[in-house]
């Protein structure tokens, strides 16, 4: 970071760790060595919201950090448990508010469709993420990738994955369809749409390169057409994707 810093002046930093803060007496050590230097740099990083306290969300924002995402995946604590994520809704809210405490920007990314979903988890899931109190909430569809655990045991996880032609996958749970999983997610971005007066911006749109597709209309049910809108594929960390 020194290097490209002072040799190039980059000023702007992504810290592509999933869960930094994983190791919090590292990540506090980063956070010291950045000022010690006296690098005026900002950076960005991911992290989970069990792994960030106010202390370490502190050490962060002091040392230029101006923007926080992590995937708190789902509101609802038995979908979590099913999914084997090893944190719960209230961890994650914990988390933001330390966040939120040193005046840095937060993403919360939440997916529908893992083990457990059923329509009262989604609707648990919008529910947290109106009152979470992160700066911008993003939806998504569960795509396990091949050779993660609920690819390689659907079964175990109460899934049923349907392969397409280009080798994505498309997730059904025991009370939710692959039509009715898609159904749930477009009901969760009208939820969240109606709330512009609230805190947190609408859902963003999805982006498939360089284009920004919004979810479909509710009329939109065939599964060729769902097909073409399941376009983020997030695989998180550890659990049903480890």
């Amino acid at each position: 970071m020194e290097h490209v810093a002072r040799e190039h002046r980059v000023r702007g930093f992504n810290v592509y760790d999933n869960l930094f803060g994983l190791n919090s007496e590292h990540a506090r050590a980063v956070c010291a060595e950045i000022r010690r230097r006296r690098l005026d740099v900002t950076w960005e990083c991911w992290t989970a919201g069990n792994l960030v306290d106010d202390e370490l969300a502190a050490a962060m924002k002091a040392s230029g950090c101006v923007r926080v995402g992590f995937g708190a995946e789902s509101g609802d604590d038995a979908v979590l448990g099913l999914a084997q994520r090893g944190f719960t809704s209230e961890e994650h809210a914990h988390g933001i508010r330390a966040l939120k405490s040193s005046k840095l920007y937060v993403s919360a990314f939440f997916m529908v469709g893992l083990p457990g979903e059923s329509d009262e988890s989604v609707r648990r899931t919008v529910e947290f993420a109106k009152r979470c109190g992160a700066d911008e909430v993003t939806l998504s569809l569960h795509r396990p990738f091949p050779g993660t655990s609920v690819w390689r045991q659907p079964d175990a996880f109460g899934t049923r994955i349907t392969q397409g032609a280009h080798f994505e996958a498309y997730v059904e749970t025991e009370q939710l369809s692959r039509t009715a999983i898609l159904d749930a997610a477009t009901r969760g971005r009208r939820a969240e749409t109606k709330r512009r007066t609230h805190r947190i911006p609408a859902l963003r749109p999805l982006r498939v390169g360089d284009q920004r597709l919004t979810f479909p209309a509710a009329r939109s049910r065939s599964p060729d057409t769902t097909a073409t809108l399941v376009v983020r594929q997030r695989d998180g960390s550890g659990g049903t994707n480890g």
